[in-house]
């Protein structure tokens, strides 16, 4: 939808069209206003991003420590005489933590693009 090149060249070189002559001025002043509003604008995304992983990671460790409240805090006893089944019970238990986490991370995945795009309405 661009205007031809020849097109241009010849409104150019029309002097009957009349310019302002503060024109150069006034372009100027408003790229470079645009200049900064992108700058301040990205700081600002960048600012809300670093407080959104914050939040984040506040949130998880919330949660890891809900969950060990929640299963209650028992102190292990080294009754284990076969480390083989030392190895199972602790595979079986990280299996168990595992299954607990894996939800959360994912809900929390799920409702991060909503998250961001919350963020950038607020900026703009």
């Amino acid at each position: 939808m661009g205007m031809d090149p020849g097109r241009l060249t010849e409104i150019a070189q029309d002097s009957s069209i009349r310019v302002p002559e503060t024109l150069k001025h006034d372009i100027g002043v408003t790229a470079r206003a645009l200049e900064l509003l992108e700058e301040k604008q990205s700081e600002e995304t960048a600012r809300h991003r670093r407080y959104f992983g914050l939040a984040a990671g506040s949130v998880a460790a919330a949660a890891s420590i809900a969950l060990l409240l929640a299963s209650g805090l028992s102190y292990p006893k080294d009754t284990f005489k076969d480390p083989a089944l030392a190895y199972a019970q602790l595979e079986e238990t990280f299996n168990l933590i595992g299954s607990k986490m894996n939800p959360g991370l994912e809900m929390a995945q799920s409702v991060q693009p909503m998250l961001d795009n919350t963020i950038t309405k607020v900026l703009k």
